[in-house]
């Protein structure tokens, strides 16, 4: 069934048809901890169709043998509703989660075992029904180590990490590298396809998107911090792992990628004279090339391991910060605007240790943060959830004021893109009048009004759920007036 639910989140009461709004952090709202006494990180968050949310991560205060797959889901208050472990050998660590149509998770990481002085790891996802209950759980050498996944169109999943492999170098033996993998299973967890990308350097895939033009977008990377060697790199690849084309990026890592208007956007650390790092943003065209890049910190070390596109067509990036808050490592969070300039920033976290791994927008307009602290929590580090409240829409960057064009009706571009059944689209009206927003499919059909009423000035969103329509794209289509625009959006269940 469509939904619809229409929310004014800016009014300009009439007065000006152009304005000046400076935009403030947002405030936060709650946070939460999770674990036992001893290290238990987060590493993946999603709010899920509930309003609550879906963490993933480890959690070594368990068994005390080794660490282990931790699922936890929460009411939308960051409380507890169930926690869930699983295991399949003798060290375990989830690094991303993501809802499934039938309203159960996937959870996907590695599983590794010592023999001797040798470590092997394989992939290890689990899959699991509404209440965390284990449907199947499998393991996987291809990839050895599974970093990120996401649902394709084909109803199965497609999931990134890395791959080891040995070269003899004279003079040193038999040395390991990492490759980039990547591999597609079906809804029973079978292995459908996978493949290995090895090149100059050591990669890991590190995140994994959908692409309009079909095929996926992955972040790859690997830093050691000793040797002060990072490597960095985007590929394309098509709908079954083959490689298009790929783009290396100098002086950083990269942890995350999305597609955006006109191209894509990657994050991540970048190396800085003197061993520094900060946060690392690159705008890059549809073939990778480098538009412009942005680094934010301080004068110690940042670190972004998260980016989403946000509702303004700005960014959010999320990570660490050494150089500002209460002490030690802090969540650290940049909000830019399209061309990458600093709107706002927040720290969050106490005398302690906390870092951020993954950032996502939640339906109120905030945001939900996920990572670990041992400021807070029973002891050693514990899961760390944080909640952002409603972000402002139009403000200015920097010491320069932003102008917003209130004479221009707009169609933002629909967010999350892809999406897995629901996005939210938000439209901007600067008179009075009748706005209508439909959604159509690639034949021209009409399979969803999800806006039609009279508006006053304002800027307003819009949840379409797309639950009972087929994998695709769709065309979301917006008429006021004499306006008429049309973005592109694609369902992956």
């Amino acid at each position: 069934m469509n939904t619809r639910k229409i929310v004014v989140v800016l009014m300009l009461f009439g007065i000006a048809l152009t304005g000046v709004v400076q935009a403030q952090a947002p405030d936060t709202l709650w946070t939460r901890t999770y674990g036992g006494t001893g290290n238990d990180f987060a590493y993946s968050v999603q709010q899920t169709s509930d309003g609550g949310y879906i963490i993933a991560g480890s959690i070594y205060s368990h068994f005390p043998t080794g660490q282990d797959f931790y699922l936890v889901k929460t009411d939308d208050m960051g409380d507890i509703l169930w926690t869930r472990v699983f295991s399949a050998g003798e060290d375990e660590e989830a690094y991303s989660v993501i809802q499934t149509g039938d309203s159960g998770f996937v959870l996907a990481g590695y599983s590794g075992l010592w023999v001797g002085e040798m470590y092997f790891s394989d992939a290890f996802i689990v899959k699991t029904d509404s209440n965390g209950n284990s449907e199947w759980a499998r393991t996987y050498t291809v990839p050895d180590g599974a970093r990120c996944i996401m649902r394709n169109a084909n109803r199965g999943y497609v999931v990134t990490g890395w791959g080891v492999w040995s070269v003899y170098i004279p003079g040193m033996g038999w040395c390991d590298f990492l490759s980039m993998e990547i591999a597609g299973i079906n809804l029973a967890g079978i292995l459908q396809w996978g493949q290995e990308h090895v090149c100059s350097g050591d990669y890991c895939g590190n995140y994994i998107t959908g692409c309009t033009e079909g095929g996926y977008i992955i972040a790859a990377g690997r830093g050691n911090y000793s040797l002060e060697v990072w490597y960095s790199r985007v590929f394309k690849v098509d709908s079954v792992g083959i490689v298009q084309w790929e783009r290396g990026y100098p002086g950083g890592m990269l942890w995350g990628v999305i597609e955006v208007e006109g191209g894509y956007a990657v994050a991540g650390v970048s190396r800085e004279v003197g061993g520094m790092r900060d946060f690392y943003l690159v705008s890059t065209d549809f073939i990778g090339d480098t538009l412009w890049t942005r680094k934010y910190g301080g004068s110690a070390y940042e670190e972004a391991y998260s980016i989403q596109e946000t509702v303004d067509s700005g960014y959010i990036l999320a990570g660490y910060t050494v150089s500002y808050g209460a002490g030690g490592r802090d969540f650290y969070i940049v909000k830019t605007d399209s061309g990458g300039n600093v709107l706002w920033t927040k720290t969050v976290g106490g005398e302690g240790d906390e870092e951020c791994r993954c950032i996502q927008k939640t339906s109120d307009g905030g945001y939900i943060l996920a990572g670990y602290t041992n400021s807070y929590g029973v002891g050693g580090k514990d899961l760390y959830l944080v909640k952002l409240g409603p972000d402002t829409i139009s403000s200015y960057a920097g010491q320069r004021n932003r102008y917003v064009n209130l004479e221009d009706f707009i169609l933002h571009r629909p967010y999350p893109n892809p999406f897995n059944a629901v996005t939210t689209i938000l439209y901007e009206i600067p008179v009075d009048g009748q706005v209508r927003v439909e959604v159509y499919d690639v034949l021209g059909r009409e399979v969803a009004t999800v806006a039609d009423h009279r508006a006053q000035p304002g800027s307003y969103s819009v949840t379409w759920d797309a639950g009972e329509l087929p994998s695709g794209i769709y065309f979301v289509r917006m008429e006021a007036k004499e306006f008429r625009q049309t973005r592109k959006v694609v369902l992956l269940k």
